[in-house]
């Protein structure tokens, strides 16, 4: 992700639009963590730490109108497609739908995994709602005039 670990994406200038840079992300790794472990932790959502070294955010974020657009588009985020009522189904579902793969006879095994039990498998998931729940906090915090 840009701002933290700056191979994880591209930028595109379409020819076809004119020349405008399409975002190309990938190796989303990370993406429903808050951050710890491997590439240190995550921005905040308001992104205030991040200094001149990361260029195109500071001069997005320091632009009033670029600033509230990106705060509309984690409003709607967090409205929509991150509230707990969506996320949490689709998570709980995900976890039953791999479960057999990753634990008991069918799953994964030793020394071809990460995962040292099933009693870690299922703490993955137990994160993942806190992550959610907490997401509509930190949204709140960075919202609040």
């Amino acid at each position: 992700m840009y701002g933290r670990m700056p191979h994880n994406y591209y930028l595109y200038g379409d020819p076809v639009d004119g020349g405008r840079f399409q975002w190309i992300p990938w190796d989303h790794t990370f993406a429903f963590s808050s951050g710890q472990g491997f590439g240190g932790q995550a921005l905040s959502l308001g992104m205030d730490e991040v200094g001149d070294q990361w260029p195109l955010i500071r001069y997005l974020l320091d632009d009033a109108v670029y600033r509230e657009r990106y705060l509309q588009f984690i409003e709607q985020a967090a409205a929509s497609e991150y509230n707990p009522s969506t996320m949490v189904p689709r998570f709980e579902a995900a976890h039953a739908l791999i479960a057999p793969y990753v634990v008991g006879p069918e799953g994964e095994q030793p020394g071809y995994t990460f995962i040292t039990s099933e009693a870690a498998f299922a703490t993955t998931l137990d994160e993942l709602l806190a992550h959610v729940e907490q997401r509509q906090q930190d949204v709140a915090e960075v919202l609040a005039p």
